[in-house]
């Protein structure tokens, strides 16, 4: 009896043997394919990865927070293809890309398109993405000026404990000063604007170098033609020779002493750097030991705590006040003196000398004696009243 349960046992297990073989073979194989499958997969995604052309790079899938909502697409074009853009929507930024792109799936909608390049006035206009449909939208940007808002407020002007090293009789003594808001450039006037407002060619051929026109009453007429040009209130008028400033208008003109210094310390973000946004020279200018005693295009060095460039060197730059000696007084909105023989000029240059303490942000001049030989050299920023 035990033997023929034994035996039956024995067939038992050799009929379901091959049956739970077969079965987890079936599953391994399946398994198995899966993985090959998927690695597969991946092979090709890599390839294809790899054979992206520029065509492709332009183009960005989007997809939609709300599923129901349709898109549409966006073909956009720059000039210059350096320019960098965003769409926002309701004050938050959505997509931000550089030069031109092809969107092809951008949720339907009222967007804001914003594109800035340096040397170039921004331009913002609002497009609409229609559900199914193609927007497509060309911008020429233009040279222009691009404005930075600077919170007015009080500040220690001249030599201050971390400008260590040598100062100048020029620079002393310290004093109080209070400003109230204004706006002024984020680069240098360069070449390519002051081409476009004064009809004229400088003698470089570098459309983003700063400009360097050496002539103060040719800036004061730039300044109230760029005024004329963009619908703003002059600045400037004439009576005889001398030059008045209307502080009230909104128009284009120099900086004053006060506001430059303010700015180029960082203003109410000021983080009291020896330079304009560094205590390391090389990381802000272009000065003597680095510039090859040339100048060099606009906005690459770091900018200040403001978003500023170049006030540590680059060109010099020329603003409107007489020069004239400080006073330990406490001061609101200084102008300069009423009269002088020379304008101020700031900032560090690129035939400024490090070591001598030239590209300090206290550091000041005069345009005429700050050149040793030769005619002067110098640009110039722009300001605005808020």
């Amino acid at each position: 009896m035990k033997s023929q349960l034994f035996k039956l046992f024995a067939l038992l297990i050799i009929l379901i043997t091959p049956i739970f073989y077969a079965k987890n073979y079936a599953n391994s194989d399946k398994l198995y394919k899966e993985k090959l499958t998927a690695k597969k997969e991946n092979n090709t995604s890599l390839k294809s990865d790899q054979l992206i052309n520029h065509l492709s790079d332009l183009q960005t899938n989007t997809t939609c927070e709300n599923p129901k909502q349709g898109t549409g697409k966006l073909q956009f074009t720059v000039n210059p293809d350096e320019a960098e853009c965003t769409l926002s929507q309701n004050g938050a930024e959505k997509y931000r890309w550089t030069g031109l792109k092809i969107f092809n799936a951008i949720p339907a909608g009222i967007y804001d398109l914003k594109a800035t390049c340096k040397g170039r006035k921004p331009h913002t206009k609002k497009i609409t993405i229609k559900e199914n449909q193609t927007t497509i939208t060309e911008i020429e940007m233009v040279y222009g000026v691009e404005m930075v808002f600077v919170k007015g407020g009080t500040f220690t002007m001249g030599f201050t404990s971390e400008q260590v090293g040598v100062c100048y009789d020029r620079e002393k003594p310290a004093h109080q000063v209070t400003l109230s808001d204004f706006y002024i450039a984020k680069y240098e006037v360069t070449e390519g604007l002051w081409n476009k407002v004064m009809n004229a060619q400088l003698n470089s051929e570098e459309p983003l170098y700063p400009a360097e026109p050496s002539d103060w009453e040719e800036i004061i007429k730039f300044c109230n033609k760029l005024s004329a040009l963009e619908g703003l209130q002059r600045a400037y008028s004439f009576k005889g020779k001398k030059v008045v400033c209307n502080f009230n208008a909104n128009g284009y003109r120099l900086p004053t002493e006060a506001e430059w210094e303010y700015a180029a310390r960082g203003g109410n973000k000021s983080r009291y750097y020896r330079y304009s946004g560094s205590d390391n020279i090389n990381e802000v200018a272009w000065y003597l030991e680095n510039s090859d005693r040339v100048p060099h295009e606009i906005g690459t060095k770091k900018p200040n705590e403001l978003g500023i460039y170049d006030m540590s060197g680059n060109a010099c730059e020329l603003c409107w006040d007489w020069y004239g000696n400080y006073t330990a007084s406490k001061q609101i909105n200084p102008r300069g003196p009423a009269t002088g023989e020379y304008h101020v000029i700031r900032g560090g240059g690129y035939f400024f000398l490090s070591y001598d303490q030239q590209c300090l942000v206290m550091s000041r001049g005069d345009d005429q004696r700050t050149f040793l030989s030769g005619p002067p050299i110098y640009g110039f920023r722009l300001v605005r009243t808020k």
